[in-house]
């Protein structure tokens, strides 16, 4: 009898990922509405990333009619069966009122679900709903508990929002480390953040030469506000030689 309910239960296992796998072949196919109604089947059977997939083609209306309500519907179903980023997308549809009304309160509901279950964009976007003030005012601890969690999930933007509240707490050597992880992982805020900690000498001591690597660092990032940094720096002979050219 065990043997099998196993079977059973293995049998139901492999048909999931077979109905996602038919659903991405149909997709491959250019047929996104049998991909979808695939999808959309395997998802009523249980399988958290048939809905997931199936939340996403009504949410970007690319492939098929844009229906916000019925992304809504499968992200909801996606996120109370497992699949975590998708509480972070519903959670995204609440508090920027995509094709629904606004309501941060259902907004952390899902935000919370998800960074709860250690999915970093959730962590960080309830951080900004408590920094910027959007439920009640703004709770600057609040707001540092959930960059710090997000930031340890390796969300970079926390770790360098994480950094800027440090900053103005004058606590430095704290939001250089966090702005070196930022950084380091290629977020290029955290690269203008380190720049301008060595302009000023906030906490390290003051180098023009460092700085200019960040700011260019963060120019090649696509962080354009670094770029004129580094310009003024070249034009000006901010701690380095002028040059015109550069």
């Amino acid at each position: 009898m065990k043997k099998l309910i196993f079977g059973i239960l293995l049998l139901c296992s492999i048909n999931l990922y077979a109905d996602l796998a038919s659903g991405f072949d149909e997709y491959n196919k250019g047929s996104y509405k049998e991909a979808v109604e695939i999808w959309t089947q395997a998802c009523s059977d249980g399988d958290r990333d048939a809905c997931h997939n199936a939340g996403f083609m009504f949410y970007s209306g690319d492939k098929i009619k844009q229906d916000y309500k019925k992304a809504l519907k499968f992200f909801s179903d996606a996120c109370i069966g497992g699949r975590n980023t998708s509480c972070n997308n519903v959670g995204n549809m609440y508090s920027r009122a995509i094709g629904i009304e606004q309501d941060f309160t259902k907004a952390i509901e899902f935000y919370t679900k998800g960074c709860d279950a250690e999915e970093g964009n959730s962590c960080f976007n309830l951080g900004n709903i408590y920094l910027y003030g959007k439920v009640e005012e703004q709770h600057f601890i609040k707001a540092k508990e959930y960059f710090t969690k997000a930031c340890d999930y390796n969300n970079l933007d926390a770790c360098n929002k994480l950094g800027n509240l440090y900053n103005k707490e004058e606590r430095y050597i704290k939001s250089k480390e966090l702005f070196t992880k930022s950084c380091d992982g290629g977020f290029a805020d955290g690269c203008l953040s380190l720049g301008i900690l060595h302009l000023k000498g906030y906490g390290v001591k003051q180098n023009y030469v460092k700085a200019l690597k960040f700011f260019s660092d963060a120019c090649d990032g696509g962080r354009n506000t670094s770029c004129n940094n580094a310009g003024n720096m070249y034009s000006r002979a901010i701690g380095i030689e002028q040059d015109f050219t550069k």
